[in-house]
């Protein structure tokens, strides 16, 4: 389980500065291909159907006493892993792991939605008490809503590698043409057989090969296959009273003396109320979870993929891509649960000897024996 607050971005849907109008739009998307009946209606903890213009309304009327340039609401993700949601679909009744939430029958579906409901209500009441302001989750204005599908956007890996791949093969296209105006046939044939290489390089939606009309071929904006339930939240910078609470103050988890002369916590936590929202699911649903559905594990994975990132970035692409799978491997198999965040501490050592040996001429072994030197060093220190 993995529960994130999201950053205001610019004028995208994330834009905080403003109306609501365009995020409560965004994430009224899957609605679109439905009939009123089946729409997946927001929620809060006063109301189980709040439809779109209302939850607009909702957010945009708790403005009072915050400035032109203030942030108005905040979006967080409930990110729910896949044998979490077997699991969550196992207490609602199914026999057997499901590939799909259509798989799920009626009366099972409505009871699936209740348990993630009454767990994002719960997140929300773990959010409130991170103020440590004394607010309860029926303080909070806000409106959550529960999405099952997750879409390939243009960061996504698969999505870059197809089109890197779709790049190349125009290129192969164009020498072909040349080769064949010039009767070169030895030249096309070899230009042939590249690009039927590259047509099995292609990353697709379902694991099969590239479909012949490439309708599997992933691009951005397609669907993910399997279980993606997870939860978008949009919650109020003020409180039903209009009082001001923000995630990204300043003082995040400070203590300060109160006027009775007792040291409290002040500010919002964010460490805190992740590991928080983590146990609140296992505490719950009575479940165990497995070490990659762990919080400290999602702290783990971001921080090697920052460090798999830099090894691209300062070396060449083909180096790069030999050892990037190399590098999280060591990276997880010397961490272990509670210090991770002691190792990600000297993850600058492992980049810097990356930036130092970018411009060797071969640097593939040595780089790689440097990141797995730092990275044992790392661990036996910690211990």
């Amino acid at each position: 389980m993995f529960v994130k607050i999201q950053k205001s971005i610019g004028k995208s849907k994330l834009n905080n500065k403003g109306s609501s109008a365009t995020l409560v739009s965004y994430l009224s998307k899957e609605n679109e291909d439905k009939s009123p009946s089946e729409y997946e209606h927001f929620f809060n903890h006063d109301n189980e159907r709040i439809n779109q213009s209302s939850a607009q309304q909702l957010l945009d009327g708790q403005n009072k006493h915050l400035g032109k340039n203030d942030s108005k609401f905040f979006m967080l993700t409930i990110n729910p892993s896949p044998k979490e949601l077997q699991h969550l679909a196992k207490l609602s009744g199914s026999e057997k792991d499901i590939n799909s939430i259509e798989e799920l029958k009626p009366e099972q579906r409505k009871r699936f939605d209740i348990l993630l409901k009454s767990y994002t209500k719960n997140v929300m009441e773990l959010y409130a008490d991170n103020f440590n302001r004394g607010i309860k989750g029926k303080d909070l204005v806000y409106v959550a809503k529960v999405e099952q599908n997750r879409t390939y956007k243009s960061f996504h890996d698969e999505v870059k590698q197809n089109k890197a791949i779709t790049k190349e093969i125009h290129s192969l296209v164009v020498d072909r043409i040349r080769a064949e105006d010039s009767g070169d046939t030895k030249k096309v044939k070899k230009i042939n057989k590249k690009i039927a290489e590259l047509h099995g390089k292609y990353a697709t939606v379902d694991g099969k090969p590239m479909a012949a009309d490439k309708s599997n071929v992933i691009k951005a904006g397609d669907k993910k296959l399997g279980l993606h339930t997870h939860v978008h939240v949009v919650v109020h910078r003020n409180t039903k009273d209009f009082v001001k609470i923000s995630p990204n103050a300043n003082s995040k988890g400070h203590s300060q003396t109160n006027q009775k002369g007792k040291e409290i916590k002040v500010g919002f936590d964010h460490e805190q109320f992740k590991n928080a929202s983590f146990k609140m699911f296992e505490k719950q649903f009575d479940y165990k979870s497995r070490e990659n559905e762990k919080y400290e594990y999602s702290n783990l994975e971001r921080a090697s993929r920052t460090v798999t990132r830099n090894v691209s970035r300062s070396v060449s692409s083909t180096v790069g891509n030999k050892i990037k799978s190399k590098v999280k491997s060591e990276i997880y198999k010397n961490a272990f649960e509670g210090e991770f965040m002691k190792l990600k501490a000297r993850s600058g050592q492992v980049q810097s000897l990356i930036n130092n040996l970018a411009n060797i001429t071969r640097p593939e072994k040595l780089l790689w024996n440097a990141v797995k030197k730092v990275a044992s060093k790392s661990v036996e220190k910690i211990r």
